[in-house]
């Protein structure tokens, strides 16, 4: 796949700009799916989900008018993206992706690991725990991502920026096709 001469990209093109913050955040995502089947209780799916997200959430906020600074004023910070998209599509459906975003938006501080190790000390943790997968009833832990979940807010996303998926995924390899088709209730919508 050739990439778009950037520079000569025009700025105002909302429209090409949307999908090159969807582009990468569909191989974010695609690659975030292949670190939950491949690790166990690793914050290297959700780092990546949550790269995922934040992309869709920019191109989302592009397409309703947000300059390059108000999206780059925003950094990588989820909750507040969620919160403003969510001024500019109103629609009840996604209320559903809510806590979604917020838990994954916690994920963050795994990025970088001295910023790990800070936020525990302040926080008077040794350790913390990380759960993948769906809920398990009476296990709380201090980090969750559940796929489906995760799943289903790619796909509203996707929805909400006007942009189709199928098109999204038609440069991936059949690996990368069958990372996204696996346990994915949402399949349908990517082939």
């Amino acid at each position: 796949m050739l990439m778009p001469n950037l520079h000569a990209l025009r700025t105002d093109d909302r429209d090409r700009l949307r999908f090159e913050y969807f582009e990468p955040g569909v191989a974010y995502y695609v690659a975030g799916r292949f670190a939950y089947y491949a690790t166990f209780a690793s914050p290297s799916a959700a780092i990546l989900f949550h790269m995922a997200v934040e992309r869709f959430l920019k191109g989302c906020l592009l397409g309703v008018g947000l300059t390059e600074k108000q999206r780059k004023d925003m950094e990588h910070k989820l909750n507040d993206l969620w919160e403003e998209f969510r001024k500019h599509a109103p629609d009840p459906a996604l209320d559903m992706h809510a806590e979604t975003v917020r838990k994954l938006d916690a994920f963050y501080v795994f990025r970088y690991p001295e910023d790990a190790a800070r936020n525990f000390k302040k926080k008077g943790l040794a350790s913390c725990t990380i759960m993948t997968g769906p809920p398990v009833p009476g296990n709380n832990p201090d980090f969750h991502c559940d796929i489906d979940e995760i799943d289903s807010l790619v796909i509203a996303l996707h929805r909400a920026g006007s942009v189709n998926p199928k098109a999204m995924a038609k440069d991936l390899k059949p690996e990368g096709l069958a990372i996204l088709q696996r346990h994915n209730t949402h399949a349908a919508a990517w082939v």
